[in-house]
């Protein structure tokens, strides 16, 4: 199993390797190094169980700010019922 996939994607919501570490508990010269692909082993099961959570955890917190925030669109829009 690799990391490498869920840590692009990671960073491509936005988020450091320091705020990947700070989010996850998983020490920062483990994620540069498995980003990088300097670690010479494979990682651990604990370590991908939390970089999955942490994406889990921001997909959704992204997909919640995305439904909310297009609720404002129309609000202001009248209404031949009102």
């Amino acid at each position: 199993m690799s990391a490498h996939p869920i840590l692009s994607k990671l960073l491509s919501h936005g988020l450091t390797q320091m705020e990947i570490h700070r989010r996850s508990g998983i020490p920062q010269s483990t994620i540069s190094h498995l980003h990088t692909g300097r670690r010479g082993k494979r990682p651990s099961y604990d370590v991908i169980v939390k970089l999955e959570k942490l994406l889990r955890d921001i997909s959704t917190a992204s997909a919640s700010f995305t439904d909310v925030s297009s609720l404002g669109e129309g609000a202001n829009e009248h209404h031949p019922c009102d």
